[in-house]
């Protein structure tokens, strides 16, 4: 049997879960790939990146690309993940961390950026990682919660106290 794996994205596997060690500066860029297209070679296994599906005919079992290749398989495996809903409010640039292009767009904006001030608006896993993230690239961080306290529906008051003391200690 042959198999072939479409990505959507221009890289091979990477690790979504060490970008912020890419963010601030604990892991190189390259640290991130799991796979190289070699590996891929290696295993004779079709590679294809930068291509999206547009079309599965599961009569003829043909998958079509937007640029028009057609993959005829015998068995397929749709494996499209997740993607985060858009959030834009006109004029502020809404930071993502969802892919590699996302972390370099981050980086990017952080250099060129001339305030050295941001705002961090939700109180989950991903809102700590943005705050340490600008916190070690020499931000000042302003975060904006829904209670009185950092996640105080899930920690209560002495957690979300506790959350607090450690973010004005650590700037």
């Amino acid at each position: 049997a042959s198999i072939s794996i479409i990505e959507a994205e221009p890289y091979p596997l990477y690790s979504r879960v060490m970008i912020p060690g890419y963010l601030t500066h604990k892991k190189k860029r390259d640290a991130l790939f799991l796979r190289t297209i070699s590996n891929y070679t290696a295993k004779k296994i079709g590679f294809y990146l930068s291509k999206v599906v547009s079309k599965i005919d599961y009569q003829k079992r043909e998958v079509y690309t937007e640029t028009g290749e057609v993959f005829p398989y015998k068995k397929l495996l749709i494996a499209s993940g997740g993607r985060p809903k858009p959030f834009i409010i006109s004029n502020i640039p809404i930071l993502r961390m969802h892919t590699l292009d996302d972390a370099d767009n981050i980086l990017a904006k952080m250099k060129s950026v001339s305030g050295r001030e941001v705002f961090v608006a939700g109180e989950g896993f991903i809102a700590l990682e943005f705050i340490e993230i600008f916190l070690k690239n020499g931000f000042t961080v302003h975060i904006s919660v829904k209670e009185a306290y950092f996640n105080e529906k899930k920690f209560g008051k002495t957690g979300g106290r506790i959350l607090e003391e450690g973010f004005l200690k650590n700037g």
